[in-house]
């Protein structure tokens, strides 16, 4: 693309690429900051080409050495806010290396128009042009005759257009993101069999169980007895209740084990959005409530992924920026995508600075930059002081809430609060026992307190709960931690293979990997780890290892120490610059 053209055109919208760019759309000027405008030219000069942030620091701020990814990941969240991407995709993350603009661009001529483009659009233009026509195919018509089979002509384009336009204002409305979405859990019937009459609750505890799971929004669940039948049309159950999703689950005994098929629908489609299968055993207390809690918290998440995939609406609220920043920390978790997380938080604070969901996960958010050293020195103090007041806040509008003093532990223990971090998981437990990820952080607190064997036994419990959870990689990781600190390098080496297959792209895993391997004697092994580390994170140094790993604890000091030397072995630079990742 020639960096020289002064205005370009892409979907609906017209840039120019003066020194002061302006994006306009259909002739309205789109309000975008000029950081992120300088940015969207730059990805719209490079366009189909994969833009490191790098790149876009380098290019499109005076002080690159003062930016770092957070910035580029505002910007970005800002573009694709302007352009209402989540209709149509136009700027790509693509995982580990960067972003591409994918929408096609064409060179706007300096009379205004596309270079590609020279299409009539009024209805004097076309019928002028008709005119032409009927002249030139039929000279030997009188005038009269002429005029009259231009009316005829006239008459059928307008009938055309009034066609697809009562097609066009006919069609449904394209459903966009809801903050809060609408859901019901139909009904399970029993089976028959007196032993099966628990079947009965089983819709009530998925429902339970949604409203339990980590989630990032609030979902409205109708009351699963105002629907009889369980069987009936998706689309009719939908009209009656105004929800937006049905869940139906469905069961069936299998030997001495209970097997229950769920599947999502959206209603207004009856399309099946995803189905997936779940067992437990006959007899066994409490069984029948863990599965339906797993249920609840994978339901969460096929949620949150089917209403991110729908185009924002007209007025985004911080319920949507929430539900979008996530979704980003759902999938997979690297520094380029909790940094555009982060960046969604803080929009959807700017817009409702007590949103409790918001105020949550921007203190999580921020608490992982800090645990992973994404955070520069140069704002780490600052952004955690903000994540602080961010969950104090939170905290006070729902202090019942485990989810809520489970970001407060973390945040604690970013601050190296330890005791304090464990006190706030426990209470997190003591409000709901089975809130895994209370457990899963009180375990992974238990290793920086010198209890890595407590740790391992902590995570086994919540692994064997919900063996498929997203959430399966971080545990895993913490398990392969836990057993560095024993030491066990042959465990911990097999742990961490665990969450690199779970989650290839979480970087972190290869650096403490690498150190397994030493470990084990397996020096050449352990060097092609850390080089696969290094690739993924070129500016990491053991700067990055030392403050969020340092502690107080004697046996805990001693192993940190040993992997520091053992990364400092195998490559890692002792200092040096610290700046977030790049992907």
């Amino acid at each position: 693309m020639n960096a020289a053209m002064e205005a370009v055109r892409f979907d609906r919208f017209t840039l120019d690429l003066s020194d002061e760019p302006v994006l306009q759309q259909r002739g309205r000027t789109i309000a975008l900051r000029p950081q992120s405008l300088k940015v969207l030219a730059y990805l719209v000069q490079h366009s189909d080409q994969v833009v490191t942030n790098a790149d876009l620091i380098d290019n499109c701020w005076e002080n690159p050495k003062q930016t770092n990814v957070n910035s580029v990941a505002q910007c970005i969240a800002d573009i694709r806010e302007a352009l209402a991407e989540a209709k149509q995709p136009i700027i790509r993350t693509v995982p580990r290396q960067g972003y591409r603009f994918a929408a096609p661009v064409s060179v706007v001529d300096p009379d205004g128009a596309a270079a590609t483009t020279a299409k009539p659009n009024t209805l004097t233009q076309t019928a002028a042009m008709m005119w032409g026509r009927i002249a030139e195919w039929c000279p030997i018509l009188s005038a009269r005759l002429r005029w009259r089979a231009l009316a005829l002509a006239i008459a059928l384009l307008v009938l055309c257009a009034g066609w697809a336009g009562w097609v066009w204002f006919m069609r449904p409305a394209e459903l966009t993101m809801m903050a809060k979405p609408s859901l019901v859990v139909l009904p399970v019937k029993p089976l028959g069999d007196a032993a099966d009459t628990a079947l009965a609750v089983l819709a009530d505890e998925i429902a339970a169980g949604i409203v339990r799971a980590p989630r990032g929004f609030q979902p409205e669940i109708r009351p699963t007895n105002a629907i009889k039948d369980a069987l009936a049309d998706p689309m009719t159950i939908g009209r009656q209740l105004g929800v937006r999703y049905i869940v139906r689950n469905l069961v069936r005994r299998d030997g001495e084990e209970m097997r229950v098929n769920v599947e999502l629908i959206e209603a207004e489609t009856a399309r099946q959005l995803w189905v997936g299968e779940f067992g437990y055993p006959l007899g066994k207390h409490g069984a029948q409530g863990r599965t339906a809690a797993a249920i609840g918290r994978t339901l969460v998440a096929e949620l949150q992924r089917a209403e991110v995939r729908r185009p924002l609406p007209t007025r985004p609220g911080a319920g949507q920026y929430t539900m979008l920043g996530r979704a980003l920390m759902t999938e997979e978790s690297n520094a380029q995508r909790n940094g555009e997380a982060i960046a969604y938080f803080e929009k959807a604070l700017s817009i409702e600075a007590d949103h409790f969901f918001a105020l949550t996960h921007y203190a999580r958010a921020v608490a992982i930059h800090s645990l992973n050293g994404w955070l520069p020195d140069t704002e780490h103090d600052a952004k955690l002081a903000e994540a602080d007041a961010a969950i104090k806040l939170a905290r006070q509008t729902e202090p019942k809430s485990p989810g809520v003093h489970v970001v407060h532990g973390s945040v604690l223990r970013a601050k190296g609060e330890h005791e304090q971090a464990i006190n706030a998981f426990k209470l997190a437990l003591a409000l709901d026992p089975r809130f895994l990820p209370a457990r899963a952080e009180l375990a992974r607190t238990l290793i920086d307190v010198g209890r890595p064997e407590e740790a391992i036994t902590e995570l086994e419990q919540v692994i064997q709960a919900s063996p498929t959870d997203l959430s399966l990689y971080w545990w895993r990781y913490f398990e392969g931690l836990a057993a560095l600190h024993i030491p066990d390098p042959e465990r911990a080496l097999a742990f961490l293979q665990a969450s690199y297959q779970a989650n290839s792209s979480y970087e972190n895993t290869l650096r403490l990997m690498a150190v397994a391997l030493a470990d084990l004697g397996r020096e050449e092994k352990a060097l092609e780890k850390i080089k696969e580390f290094l690739k993924l994170r070129p500016q990491a140094t053991l700067d990055d290892w030392k403050r969020p790993n340092s502690r107080s604890h004697p046996h805990v000091a001693e192993r940190r120490e040993h992997m520091r030397a053992t990364l400092k072995r195998l490559g890692v630079p002792e200092s040096g610059q610290h700046a977030s990742a790049k992907p």
